[in-house]
């Protein structure tokens, strides 16, 4: 077992996307560098330095899709973006081949088309137990896991079982799985499908 930690820079529902049941993680860092993730490993993202180092969200991989399979499954066709609340504008299943095996980009105005560095690596990291606190970040969390604030761009890994265990056993004890706050770190008001 391991724990992947990374800052994220923006927080908007985006990546991760902790809507509909599942926390699924389809775009950002941790795809874009090709981690290798297993099944029971952990993703940690936190906030920036300058913001303090916030535990925004950590989910346990319990599934991993490619992004066909992640279009495809019925699942998770309300994470494809489209008109409505928030949740639906919001989607991160915006992926899919076509016939010709030819990437295609569901364009809409908070993910601009980055098809090649999105598809370099096309998995999907599904979680049914996570935890997200978005603009509830955790403030405490550089303090009590300083071991586990990724300093500079891109991600790294936590290998020390206790360490992890211990992050883990303390998630567990004080805060509810799921969605801890309806809304992200920073909400984009003007979101429209293309």
């Amino acid at each position: 077992m391991k724990l992947l930690k990374y800052v994220v820079v923006h927080d908007t529902g985006l990546a991760p996307n902790p809507f509909w049941d599942y926390c699924t993680l389809a775009v950002c860092t941790p795809n874009h560098m090709n981690a290798r993730l297993d099944l029971g490993d952990w993703i940690v993202g936190h906030s920036t330095k300058d913001t303090g180092n916030k535990l925004i969200y950590a989910m346990e991989v319990n599934e991993i899709l490619s992004f066909d399979e992640y279009f495809n499954d019925k699942r998770f066709q309300k994470k494809k973006p489209k008109k409505g609340s928030y949740m639906n504008y919001i989607g991160d299943n915006i992926y899919y081949r076509n016939s010709k095996n030819e990437w295609i980009w569901i364009p809409y105005s908070l993910h601009s088309d980055k098809r090649k560095l999105d598809t370099d690596h096309p998995r999907v990291f599904i979680s049914k137990n996570f935890y997200y606190f978005g603009s509830n970040s955790i403030k405490e969390f550089r303090k009590l896991f300083p071991n586990l604030i990724k300093g500079e761009q891109g991600f790294s890994y936590e290998r020390d079982i206790k360490a992890i265990d211990k992050f883990t056993s303390w998630l567990k004890k004080h805060h509810k799985a799921g969605r801890n706050n309806n809304m992200p770190t920073h909400i984009i008001k003007d979101i429209k499908l293309c």
